[in-house]
């Protein structure tokens, strides 16, 4: 009998470690098809595997290929939420298949935060998971790893740093995963395209598409005629650019990668637009609206609505671009809705919460009461109890009976303090939510404010402003009505924006900021920083809009010196003369060709902040020599004075 109970659980044994083995080796098959084909099942199948099996090794192997296969999929959600399920349950763990695990689910995290531009966020997960490669010494990981971060180089535009880890990268890596390989000649096109290489963009590309082809990953496939198509020049390689963007459509769309899908249709209309065909553009963006609303991907809708709006204004079809203007703003508004419901919800939890611990606390404190009741109560009755028992030694029994009353109410009042200090705690998180609670009630009625200000006068205005110019084409109202009512919109929008003015402008003179913030960067950078204001009275006593202005200017050129002059020393004389304001710069960085050069987003700032002051920027730079900026703002100008 014993003998056969011991057969039957060694054959019990036996199969449930076979149908583990298999399980193991499904969930590895499936994986392989994730980038191949993607189809809705391998998610099925993966969660009836992890629903079967409950251990460790088969539940966290299954939460990772979900993750795979959602971000693939750009579910990125889901993909998130699987990546911190592995990581929640394997991240004390010294095995190191475990935590080859983890590190690719912290690569997953880098790569989803990258993608939507939280990268402070996306380089702290890449950090975690090329420190525990590095710790288990697995290379291919080191390597990925290393990819996210120069990943993070490439989009701060640093690309001499990303191509250098790259290039290392592509040298040093000795394992068969090709999507490393793969994923590097695509980052090397990206940083080729842009130092404006085109034939090298397009060559590193062509290598990584030549990979992605022989191992059927359609979601690489797709994105990287995206890419060819945007490396060709509009002007000279249209039809290239038209037939590589129409091959990653088709391909995205028969394998359900819908993300790609929309970006790509998306780029086509605008590319048609360009174009000015216009026909083409708009079938175009009708069927990105169509994916963007199925994706709830509301960025993209807005996109595409200005995009409509911009072309039917072109062809003069200003009812049409009205339409699609109306639409942006309530996707807009859309957007700003979903955001304020979050932060409802989340101050909705945390004064539940706050309620629920008030409650907890006042539970504890009635349970500590009658504790301390049932507990006097006994020793009472014990008291009395060795009262008649040692009836002869009433003294001591006086002495004990004191002794525990002392005890006790020492007790009592620890635990009456303990509560006290419990209250005082819960009345200031109390205060606290209703704190916050206040300040953003204070921003929702400045924001309606703001809001009914524009519709009611600016909005006012220039709808009065259209109906004049189309009854101007028809002869019934005179250019200087339509001149009058412009500039009467002007000096609204100027009333408005004067009061959005930052408060440290009107509370603290004007030299003095700009002191204390070029004294927070040196501190912060290794750039020794002169700055000369003459005379500091006049200066502060300029309008508190042209101090401001003036402010963003200096910020803006110190960001340039940091990013781009590798320069020591920076000067800045900021002078008040008889009939203008001075602002000269200088750097002693490495310079750059003016011939060459196109201005930065930054000196274009600059210039258009100028225009509304008749202002002028004066540049003098030389390769090797640094960079001379004089900024003339003239007094004369009634702008410039309260």
């Amino acid at each position: 009998m014993h003998k056969r109970i011991f057969l039957i659980l060694l054959f019990m044994i036996t199969a449930i470690g076979y149908c583990q083995i298999d399980d193991h080796k499904r969930l590895s098959e499936l994986y392989k098809l994730i980038y191949k084909t993607n189809p809705d099942s391998i998610a099925d199948v993966v969660h009836s595997i992890i629903k079967k099996n409950k251990g460790v090794n088969i539940t966290t192997k299954g939460y990772g290929i979900l993750s795979h296969y959602y971000d693939n999929k750009g579910v990125l959600d889901s993909a998130s939420f699987y990546c911190e399920k592995v990581i929640e349950k394997l991240k004390d763990s010294k095995d190191s298949l475990y935590l080859s695990r983890v590190t690719s689910a912290y690569r997953v995290l880098g790569s989803i935060n990258e993608n939507q531009g939280v990268r402070t966020e996306a380089l702290n997960y890449y950090l975690q998971g090329l420190s525990i490669a590095e710790e288990i010494n697995d290379q291919e990981a080191v390597i990925t790893h290393k990819n996210g971060i120069a990943n993070i180089y490439l989009e701060n535009e640093e690309y001499d740093k990303a191509q250098k880890i790259y290039e290392e990268n592509l040298a040093n890596y000795k394992g068969d995963n090709v999507a490393v390989t793969y994923n590097t000649y695509i980052n090397l096109g990206i940083i080729a395209y842009e130092k404006e290489k085109t034939n090298e963009s397009i060559s590193h590309y062509q290598k990584a598409l030549a990979i992605c082809n022989d191992i059927k990953n359609y979601r690489c496939i797709s994105k990287l005629y995206l890419n060819i198509g945007a490396a060709y020049n509009v002007e000279t390689h249209f039809d290239k650019k038209v037939e590589n963007y129409r091959k990653a459509i088709k391909i995205a769309e028969e394998n359900s990668i819908e993300d790609l899908a929309l970006l790509v249709t998306y780029n086509l209309g605008v590319l048609y637009s360009d174009k000015e065909k216009y026909n083409f553009a708009i079938d175009y963006f009708d069927k990105a609206l169509k994916k963007a609303k199925q994706q709830s991907n509301y960025h993209v809708e807005q996109y595409i609505y200005e995009e409509l709006d911009m072309l039917y204004y072109d062809k003069k079809d200003y009812k049409k671009a009205y339409e699609y203007q109306e639409k942006t703003r309530k996707v807009i508004e859309k957007v700003d809705s979903i955001q304020k419901d979050a932060v409802y919800e989340d101050l909705k939890v945390k004064y539940e919460t706050s309620e629920k611990e008030n409650e907890i606390l006042a539970l504890r404190q009635e349970q500590l009461i009658k504790d301390n009741q049932i507990a006097s109560q006994n020793i009472i009755k014990w008291s009395i109890l060795i009262g008649f028992a040692i009836f002869l030694i009433p003294i001591g029994f006086l002495l004990n009976t004191y002794y525990q009353r002392m005890i006790t109410q020492r007790k009592l009042n620890n635990k009456l303090i303990e509560v006290n200090q419990q209250k005082i705690s819960g009345l200031i998180k109390d205060q606290e939510l209703k704190l916050v609670r206040a300040s953003i009630e204070g921003q929702d009625k400045e924001r309606k404010r703001i809001a009914q200000q524009l519709h009611d006068s600016v909005g006012g205005n220039l709808s009065s402003i259209k109906l004049q110019l189309d009854n101007m084409q028809k002869g019934k109202t005179s250019y200087e009505k339509v001149i009058y009512q412009i500039d009467d919109t002007y000096d609204l929008v100027r009333e408005i924006s004067h009061n959005l003015i930052p408060q440290k402008f009107s509370q603290n003179p004007f030299t003095a900021l700009v002191k204390e913030y070029l004294k927070n960067v040196q501190s912060s950078s290794d750039l020794t920083i002169i700055f000369n204001p003459y005379p500091e009275d006049k200066l502060n006593q300029i309008q508190q809009e042209v101090q401001v202005e003036l402010f963003n200017m200096i910020q803006e050129l110190l960001t340039n010196v940091l990013k781009h002059a590798k320069a020591a020393d920076v000067a800045i004389q900021l002078d008040h003369l008889s009939d203008e304001v001075k602002l000269i710069f200088e750097d002693n960085g490495i310079g750059f060709n003016m011939n060459k050069n196109t201005f930065g987003i930054g000196l274009k700032n600059i210039k258009n902040r100028l225009k509304d002051f008749k202002g002028k920027l004066y540049i003098d730079s030389k390769v090797g020599r640094g960079t001379v900026i004089n900024i003339d703002i003239p007094l004369g100008n009634p702008s410039v004075y309260e």
